[in-house]
């Protein structure tokens, strides 16, 4: 589940109605997680590595994966492409380059779009 931001919101992390969703939240199981757009509700100790790390143990060795986010909720997916002995890539793709694990950073939409050009 995500929790979009309005433009101008003080909604964060550290924001009172996101210590109300929190407790809501973690009594089912959830965690709240923040992201560029707002905040992301989630499964407790699911994240989108562990997504990844699943999609490669189906994938056979010769396998080419990359994976391309723009946010902070994306980085669990770079590490577990950066731990894989396969043929990963993992891209950010946003404005600004930020920190990250992943190996590649393209700006949208023209970078973006030429890579996916060239992939297929």
């Amino acid at each position: 589940l995500m929790i979009r931001r309005p433009p101008r919101s003080t909604l964060s992390s550290s924001s009172a109605a996101s210590d109300v969703y929190k407790r809501q939240l973690s009594s089912h199981g959830l965690e709240l997680h923040e992201f560029d757009g707002g905040l992301e509700a989630r499964v407790a100790d699911i994240n989108k590595g562990k997504a990844v790390r699943a999609l490669m143990t189906e994938c056979p060795s010769d396998c080419v994966m990359a994976y391309l986010g723009d946010d902070q909720t994306d980085e669990d997916a770079f590490a577990a492409l950066q731990d894989a002995n396969q043929h990963t890539l993992s891209v950010l793709v946003r404005t600004e380059l930020r920190p990250t694990l992943a190996n590649l950073w393209l700006r949208p939409p023209e970078e973006l779009l030429s890579f996916v050009e060239r992939w297929l």
